[in-house]
């Protein structure tokens, strides 16, 4: 039976993200499920919690790094990555280093994030803003409007974002979701800007929200990465 990392229960969720019934089918129907891993792997949520919080730090991981940092066999380790990349959860490097994972990279991405003072980047809008939401931090987010190119900047303090602009969130359930889910999670400057991308993408259905929202569901999904679960 497949484990959820962090995965919230529906009520739980929707208290998160504002107790707004929508936001809370999104994150039962679409978000959880992305975050769903292979049940066989039992350690692989260990596995990806240590790569996301070394990158958190600037850091990318080995193999032996994970290993020795969660307590478990080199092999298991390696498995439990082959298993997340698979996903598209993690991101590695030609020589196995992991430079990604669950949304946060050391690799240029879409979206730069300076989260407590760390040059980072994210896969997508709602990686942007919920991931600092979630750890509660400070951080700047700085993107475009996919729409026209105009610049986005959103301040977040304590996981409060502030910020004019507005985020397309995909409504449909993937296999992958940086490959999927990712390339259609994005900034816009206004929402009609947002709209009429969505409408030109074609790609299903998706919801336009504000950064308070993105918070929400960030919690959500990544709740964790909390300290003080």
């Amino acid at each position: 039976m497949d484990s959820p990392i962090g995965a919230p229960s529906l009520a739980r969720s929707q208290r998160s993200a504002h107790d707004n019934p929508v936001l809370g089918a999104l994150l039962r129907d679409v978000l959880v499920p992305h975050d769903r891993l292979d049940g066989a792997l039992v350690d692989t949520e260990a596995v990806l919690s240590a790569a996301f919080r070394s990158i958190l730090h600037g850091a990318a991981s080995t193999i032996d790094a994970l290993s020795a940092t969660t307590g478990i066999p080199r092999r298991t380790a390696r498995a439990a990555i082959e298993a997340l990349a698979a996903r598209g959860r993690v991101a590695r490097t030609d020589d196995d280093r992991v430079v990604a994972a669950a949304g946060l990279s050391l690799e240029p991405a879409p979206h730069m994030v300076v989260l407590s003072g760390v040059i980072l980047h994210a896969w997508c809008a709602l990686d942007a803003i919920g991931i600092p939401a979630a750890l509660k931090r400070d951080a700047v987010v700085r993107s475009t409007c996919a729409r026209c190119g105009q610049p986005i900047r959103c301040v977040i303090e304590r996981g409060e974002p502030r910020g004019d602009c507005v985020a397309s969130v995909p409504a449909r359930v993937c296999s992958k979701p940086r490959e999927q889910f990712c390339p259609r999670s994005r900034f816009f400057c206004r929402d009609t800007h947002a709209q009429e991308w969505l409408a030109r993408d074609g790609c299903g259905p998706a919801l336009v929200l504000e950064p308070s929202e993105l918070a929400g569901l960030g919690r959500a999904v990544w709740d964790w990465t909390n300290p003080s679960r």
